[in-house]
């Protein structure tokens, strides 16, 4: 997918995709590690928005996209999205994730802050909650990058979880669950 930026504010930007494969997601492996449950359609929309944080942001930007584009980029009819699209992102609102650290610490936070809808326009608009900026910018060590269309074509939430969890151990030459 390839991407389209417009400034919408200066903490807003509109995103276009088209198809190109060059899309990253970038994670702190604590949290490609870290306890949640998301169903398919839910960790698609978040790795598409993880996708969009560029590697020298500094804060977490409020992020938009037409609707019919992520159809298109989660493979699904518009008018699927269009009917779930609000269930979803309640859904993920209410989403917690707990990140264990080594020494015994942890984190819970839920993973994105608000979504809000413009029908007339067909324009989502998604943060992420602030709270994970840690496990998203800046990102130096211990993080694990995978091409955000590696994960758009599978079709099970245990799937992109599994893939992501081996993807972050691939630097040990096994993963054992």
């Amino acid at each position: 997918f390839s991407l389209e930026v417009e400034n919408m504010s200066e903490n807003q930007e509109q995103l276009r995709f088209d198809l190109d494969t060059e899309y990253i997601v970038v994670q702190n492996n604590s949290l490609v590690m870290g306890n949640y449950d998301m169903n398919t359609m839910e960790q698609k929309l978040f790795m598409i928005m993880l996708s969009t944080i560029k590697k020298d942001d500094t804060s977490i930007k409020a992020t938009s996209f037409r609707v019919i584009d992520l159809a298109e980029i989660m493979q699904i009819t518009p008018q699927v999205l269009y009917r779930d699209l609000k269930d979803i992102c309640k859904s993920l609102m209410s989403k917690v994730v707990e990140v264990k650290m080594d020494n015994g610490d942890w984190d819970i936070f839920n993973i994105i802050s608000k979504a809000e809808y413009k029908k007339g326009q067909g324009v989502i608009t998604i943060i992420i909650n602030k709270l994970s900026e840690p496990y998203l910018l800046q990102l130096k060590e211990l993080f694990t990058a995978f091409k955000l269309n590696n994960v758009l074509c599978m079709d099970g939430k245990y799937a992109i979880r599994v893939y992501q969890q081996a993807k972050s151990n691939i630097y040990k030459g096994e993963y054992i669950i």
